[in-house]
């Protein structure tokens, strides 16, 4: 009875909160990058279990041209798409592989950076205004 198997995927790791880049664009015309929440759409959150990277996984990755940082398994959600944005405890990880079963998908994350709080940004803007 023990050693029964769960029929349930068990997501208890945490949250990640899933954004898409907003399409602004600096003065001459480059795409900016995503240093805060604010500059990015907010699409949803999921609960997430953190699966083992493997060496094929790296293997696998390092031949699409990213460096692995991440493997997380959560809920099975159609509105994911690869390049979107993934936030796990305030650090910004780019969606580059998706790998899809039945009732779950494997979200494969490239770390990007850490985001600035709120607070970071205040402590900059009084500090530049000195």
């Amino acid at each position: 009875m023990l050693n029964k198997r769960h029929k349930f995927h068990r997501f208890n790791e945490g949250v990640v909160k899933i954004y898409r880049d907003n399409t602004t664009n600096s003065s001459f015309g480059a795409k900016k990058n995503s240093v805060k929440l604010l500059d990015m759409e907010y699409l949803g959150k999921l609960d997430y279990y953190q699966q083992t990277c493997r060496q094929e996984d790296l293997e696998y990755c390092e031949q699409l041209g990213f460096s692995l940082s991440l493997k997380i398994k959560t809920h099975l959600k159609k509105d994911v798409k690869i390049k979107h944005k993934a936030v796990i405890n305030n650090t910004l990880y780019t969606i580059n592989f998706i790998n899809h079963s039945k009732k779950a998908m494997y979200l494969y994350l490239e770390r990007v950076r850490e985001l600035e709080t709120e607070q970071q940004t205040t402590n900059t803007s009084v500090e530049s205004s000195n």
